[in-house]
C-alpha cells in the first residue's frame, strides 16, 4: 500500500509514523534546490527557469527533505510563458508519479537521498506583488524564444537531475 501526496499541507508525525516509507509527494519545485512554499514561483523569481518542475519523493519528517524518486522538467517550446510553463511541469508531474510510485514499491527505484544544505527554502511569506511582478517580468510578453530554450536547456544538462 502506497499513498500519494499532492498539494497538501505538511503531514503531522502520526500520518509518518502510520505509514513509515510508504507516502510518496509529488513536490512542484525541483528538490533540492527548491523546498518548501511556492516552488513553481520561485524558479521564475530568481531567473532559474531550469529549476522549473516537479519532484516525486518519499515524504520525511523535514520539509521536501525525502528521498528522491525522481524528477519532472517540462519540454519548453517558443512562445511560452510563467503560465503555460507551470502549467507544463504539474502536468508532467502528474504523468511521472505513478511510474515511480510502482517502481518503488517493487523495489526497483530506490531513493536518492536529498542534499538540503544546497538549494533554498521558501516561504509563503516572501511573496507578494513585487516578487511576483519581478518573476513576471523574466519572461518576454511573447515568450520564451528559441534562444532563452537553448540556454535553459544548457543549463539543466549541468544538473543530474533523475527521471
Amino acid at each position: 500500500q502506497i499513498i500519494f501526496l499532492f498539494g497538501t499541507e505538511i503531514l503531522k508525525a502520526g500520518w509518518l509514523k502510520a505509514f513509515p516509507e510508504k507516502i510518496i509527494n509529488l513536490h512542484l519545485g525541483i528538490s533540492p534546490f527548491y523546498r518548501g512554499s511556492g516552488t513553481l514561483f520561485w524558479p521564475f523569481f530568481h531567473n532559474e527557469l531550469h529549476f522549473v518542475g516537479a519532484t516525486v519523493h518519499v515524504t520525511a519528517a523535514k520539509v521536501d527533505a525525502g528521498g528522491i524518486l525522481g524528477h519532472a522538467l517540462p519540454e519548453l517550446e517558443p512562445g511560452d510563458n510563467f503560465y503555460t510553463i507551470n502549467m507544463k511541469a504539474i502536468a508532467k508531474g502528474i504523468a511521472v508519479t505513478p511510474r515511480l510510485g510502482i517502481e518503488y514499491l517493487r523495489g526497483s527505484r530506490i531513493p536518492q537521498p536529498q542534499d538540503t544544505s544546497v538549494g533554498r527554502l521558501c516561504r509563503k511569506g516572501d511573496f507578494g506583488e513585487t516578487a511576483l511582478s519581478k518573476a513576471l517580468s523574466t519572461i518576454p510578453t511573447a515568450g520564451l524564444s528559441e534562444e532563452a530554450i537553448t540556454q535553459i536547456n544548457r543549463l539543466k544538462r549541468d544538473y543530474k537531475f533523475s527521471n
